[in-house]
């Protein structure tokens, strides 16, 4: 048998990547693994470089760090044919994106604080940012939201309509476009959209009333306020 054909190399990436023109990119715990064929003859080996350095005999698949990863690879076989050096540039991503929460109303838009009181007429904003490291970012691929521990919906925004009077508990957390998720933040919000309630306690319609009857009064703001009045 002649064998004058090198073996052909190919790779398998653990992950499906996500693709951003020629960008590869590649989220946290992704690996590589390398395989060849040869037509005539076994193959011998497959030899990678990792950024520029000394090629190596591949044994097991390779788990990437954080950054854009340059792999040069290349199969051998038992007679010495060896095949063209192929290239191949990833771009790793480990870092999660980070989320935030603002308010909004008729005066603008403004970070959102714990215990913040809404009055009526606001909504909840959620953004966030997927920071460089290592010279890679995926992007942001989705905010996810959840109010009072519900469950996570896919919504950039809460409505006054969303929030129930009273106390509100607001989580806010992002996901990248290789699938890493930011940490949570929390926030509590309070909605007021209510007058308060003044109610009369004593006296009583009926009684008869001196000069120097005591009135005693209630008033209520919900679940936020309340004040027991002598008058």
């Amino acid at each position: 048998v002649v064998d004058g054909l090198p073996p052909v190399s190919s790779y398998l990436l653990s992950t499906t990547p996500y693709r951003e023109g020629s960008d590869l990119y590649l989220g946290r715990g992704a690996q590589i693994a390398f395989a060849a064929q040869d037509v005539d003859s076994p193959v011998a080996g497959i030899y990678v470089s990792l950024d520029g350095g000394l090629k190596f005999l591949y044994t097991n698949a390779i788990k990437l760090a954080e950054g854009i990863r340059t792999l040069r690879y290349f199969a051998v076989d038992g007679l010495s044919n060896a095949e063209v050096g192929q290239v191949l540039e990833l771009r790793v991503d480990h870092t999660p994106p980070m989320a935030a929460a603002f308010v909004s109303n008729a005066s603008g838009v403004l970070a959102l604080s714990n215990g913040v009181i809404l009055l009526g007429g606001e909504s909840l904003i959620f953004t966030a940012v997927d920071q460089v490291a290592q010279g890679v970012a995926s992007g942001v691929l989705t905010v996810e939201a959840s109010l009072n521990l519900g469950p996570w919906r896919r919504s950039p925004v809460f409505t006054e309509g969303d929030l129930a009077e009273g106390s509100n508990a607001v989580r806010v957390r992002a996901i990248d476009r290789v699938q890493n998720i930011g940490a949570e933040a929390s926030y509590w919000v309070v909605k007021d959209a209510l007058a308060p309630l003044v109610q009369i306690l004593s006296p009583v319609e009926g009684d008869v009333l001196g000069v120097r009857t005591p009135v005693f009064a209630k008033i209520s703001d919900g679940a936020l306020l309340q004040y027991t009045l002598t008058l």
